[in-house]
This record gives structure tokens, sequence and C-alpha cells, in this order.
């Protein structure tokens, strides 16, 4: 199990505008490990946290909002083990966070997500999208930052499926792996990225082999035009760009 004991700010920046000097909100990600003996489980789990948004209030909200999907990964997990067999070697968590877009109005955090039950086959790997406004505190779901029509939803499909066709290094390049088309309910977890969107998808999601890993494709703003929501920013810039792994 990967276990990350990364405490540190991710962001940070200042700008000055003719005499005035204003601090933009940073994020740091807080790793945190724990263990229970009775299911025999371990974990290693991030949290991004904000910092200096002029709203404590909002920030507040959405830190707890942060902690609540790790917690919820663990919680999750916990309850499936209780009717999981005992075996010599720890069933196993690790969740991810990494900020992929941050500016003055919205957040955007990317979570990997990595299970391991012992005794069986193979781990689970899950990608997942978590996006804020950050003037109101609102969560930002999927219909918020995408159109929700589903002819909408199959352009974009097509769109993510020709981008994984020309990358050699896609889940499509090898034909053991090859899926015949990318159906529009497999998307499901987007992340915001300096000018566009970031499609995420987990083991099997594409249709693919466990062996082929999980997939992620960038497509700029311009590209989905006509496809985005009525939550997309309209500057979605970061003053941290895309950041992360």
């Amino acid at each position: 199990m990967r276990c990350m004991q990364r405490v540190g700010l991710v962001a940070a920046v200042v700008l000055a505008a003719g005499s005035s000097v204003w601090a933009a909100p940073t994020a740091k990600v807080v790793a945190t490990q724990g263990k229970d003996p009775k299911l025999g489980f371990e974990w290693s789990l991030e949290a991004v946290q904000l910092e200096g948004l002029a709203d404590a209030e909002v920030q507040r909200a959405v830190n707890a909002a942060l902690k609540q999907r790790v917690r919820t990964e663990r919680e999750t997990m916990a309850r499936g083990l209780e009717g999981w067999e005992r075996q010599a070697d720890p069933s196993t968590l690790w969740v991810g966070m990494s900020v992929t877009l941050l500016t003055e109005r919205v957040l955007s955090v990317k979570m990997e997500v990595e299970s391991l039950y012992a005794g069986a086959a193979h781990q689970n790997r899950s990608l997942r999208g978590v996006s804020f406004d950050l003037v109101t505190g609102k969560e930002l779901t999927l219909n918020d930052l995408l159109a929700a029509a589903p002819e909408a939803r199959e352009r974009m499909a097509s769109l993510v499926e020709a981008a994984l066709r020309k990358d050699p290094d896609s889940v499509v390049a090898e034909d053991a792996y090859r899926f015949e088309q990318l159906e529009a309910d497999a998307i499901t977890d987007v992340v915001l990225v300096d000018g566009g969107v970031r499609f995420l998808f987990g083991d099997f999601q594409l249709g693919a082999g466990y062996n082929a890993g999980t997939a992620e494709v960038d497509l700029p703003a311009a590209q989905l035009a006509g496809l985005l929501g009525p939550g997309y920013p309209s500057d979605s810039r970061g003053l941290t760009g895309a950041l992360g792994r």
C-alpha cells in the first residue's frame, strides 16, 4: 500500500495589480494513516484542505466536504470487510487527493482510490473528481460542469474516444483491451484543469480489461463548445494551473 507522508502546500500565488497586493487561496494535502486490527485493515488517506480563502465559512464547508469524501471511502471499505475472511496480510486502502485547478472562484480535486481486499485476485482502482464553487461553497456536480442532454453526452463520448485512440499509451493501444465504442454513460467523473476539462476513468469503466488500468483525457474548453454545463466557470485559467499527479 502506498504510504504518503506529505503535508505541504500544493500552491501559493500572490498577485500584484498596481499598488494593491492580494493573496490567492492556497491548498495543502494532509495525510493520515491508521489501522483496525480487528478487521485486518490498514489505510493511508490524503485530503486537500484550503487555506487563505477570503470567506472563512465557505472554506470550512469545502474542507469538511473533502474530509468527508475520504472518510466515506474508509467507512465503506470497513463495512465490506465485516464479512470478509481474514488473511495473514492486511486489507489496504489508499486515497490520494491532488489539486487540478485552483482559482479565486473554483477548486477542482482529483481523487485516486486503490483498495485491496486481502486474498482477492487484484486491487481495485478508481478515479473521481470533486469541484467546488468557492463563492457559494456549492459542490459542482457533473451536470453543473457538463451539458446533461443525451446528445451532448454522446458527442462528448465521441471526442473522448477520439482522443484515447490517438494516444499510443492509452488503453485502446493494446488489442487485448480494445473497446468497440465509448458509451456516454461511462462519463461519470471529471475535474477542471487549466482551460479545459479532464475526463477520469477507473478500472473497467472503458470496458477494457483490468490490466489496462485507469485513464485520463484532457479536452480544451474550446473543443467542448456547446457541451459545457451552466456551472462551468467562464474563466477556468487557474492560479495554480494543472497540478498534482
